[in-house]
């Protein structure tokens, strides 16, 4: 596919998906900016410019292209047309906008590779996790320093998939690779938009497509992460009234579509994302970066409790310490029991068998009652049994 040919298809996507009856320079600018010079603040600002578009009451699907527009992209024959094209729709874009009233948003902070990678390594356990997104963005890094010098990246997904039993840090890992991909400019914001098969999935035909794209629109320009992905193939249902496989090719399509715009992390239990990936050839090809999370060791689990005492500002005695690591080694806390999900649990009934203790007299209480756990705050079996041992998440379906 030539430059022109190129631009043109990406542009009139670009168009369609934001319900304009006629491609604008706006859309062209979007393409350009973020498809050939990875500038995704331009790309960003431009696609607001497009939104302005949105709802053509004219648009019947056959995007207009007028002869002005289409004769500046039929130009696109080399890289410094592309150039010279990028330059002047920049600032004839974004500069006939600077007077109009723009939309106020949050302010983002800047985001720092260090910290955001500090951040990642403070977590407990997690050690072959980290040392296979330092490989991963040690890649993203090594592309970005070839752009800058005027080498062509080598291609390398934005796409991952975090396997792994509940409660092992996915969605934590996921908040911290969407901050790494904006602190060295892989994608233009550090947000997370989490989802499921509830969010994705339409009741009725054609409700679907349009629910995937709302969610790929929130997280455009950051990281769609999907949990429990594999529910969108392996739902009981009947082929009749089940829009998964539906779900599936309009994600793979706006994948392709805004490719390098977003990034999308797929997660859930290793058997089934194995299962997931390999359902449709265009997940296999676009998901090639897994990841598994292991589940957590006692010693890293008591590590992890504490860090929640001490966070709450509660003594953790050396005999009670004693007893959560024994129950913590003894019992099953892996799998569908939670992980690091379970300890939180444990924590919170302590907490509240300690609150129990503390007001139980009835008069003023004291301070030394509320600043430290104490072995009758442990919980008993039943307890444990009936509150704390409970499956988290979606169980496997069989």
């Amino acid at each position: 596919m030539s430059f022109p040919e190129y631009i043109r298809d990406r542009s009139i996507t670009e168009a369609k998906r934001l319900d304009s009856g006629k491609l604008l320079k706006s859309h062209v600018l979007t393409i350009v900016a973020a498809k050939f010079f990875k500038d995704y603040e331009t790309a960003d600002a431009s696609r607001k410019i497009s939104q302005a578009f949105v709802g053509n009451p004219q648009f019947n699907g056959a995007v207009e292209i007028d002869s002005v527009l289409d004769a500046l992209i039929n130009s696109c024959t080399e890289k410094d047309e592309i150039v010279k094209i990028y330059i002047d729709l920049k600032d004839e874009v974004l500069s006939s906008s600077s007077g109009e009233a723009q939309p106020v948003g949050e302010v983002e902070e800047p985001v720092s590779f260090e910290e955001a990678f500090a951040e990642l390594d403070t977590l407990v356990g997690l050690a072959s996790v980290k040392e296979r997104l330092k490989k991963v963005f040690a890649m993203h890094q090594t592309n970005q320093k070839r752009i800058e010098k005027g080498l062509e990246p080598v291609e390398v997904t934005h796409h991952l998939v975090f396997t792994g039993s509940p409660g092992t840090g996915k969605t934590t890992v996921a908040r911290i690779v969407a901050k790494l991909y904006k602190s060295i400019g892989v994608l233009p914001k550090g947000h997370l938009v989490e989802t499921g098969r509830q969010d994705l999935v339409g009741p009725y035909i054609g409700q679907t497509a349009i629910q995937v794209k709302k969610k790929v629109d929130e997280a455009m320009g950051g990281v769609l992460f999907i949990d429990e992905a594999y529910t969108l193939t392996h739902y009981k249902a009947s082929a009749s009234n089940d829009f998964g496989s539906e779900a599936i090719a309009t994600l793979l399509k706006e994948m392709e579509d805004h490719r390098g715009e977003f990034a999308v992390i797929a997660a859930g239990y290793t058997k089934e994302m194995g299962e997931f990936v390999l359902a449709n050839p265009g997940l296999k090809s676009r998901f090639s970066t897994v990841i598994e999370f292991p589940d957590y060791s006692a010693a890293e689990l008591l590590t992890v409790f504490k860090a929640l005492c001490a966070k709450n500002n509660i003594r953790l005695p050396k005999e009670v310490e004693k007893i959560v690591l024994d129950h913590l080694g003894s019992t099953k806390t892996d799998g569908d029991a939670g992980n690091a999900r379970y300890v939180r649990s444990l924590f919170e009934n302590m907490f509240g068998n300690l609150a129990l203790r503390a007001t139980s007299g009835g008069g003023k209480i004291g301070t030394s009652a509320i600043e430290s756990f104490k072995l009758e705050d442990f919980p008993d079996e039943k307890t444990i049994k009936n509150e704390i041992s409970q499956p988290f998440g979606f169980v496997p379906i069989p």
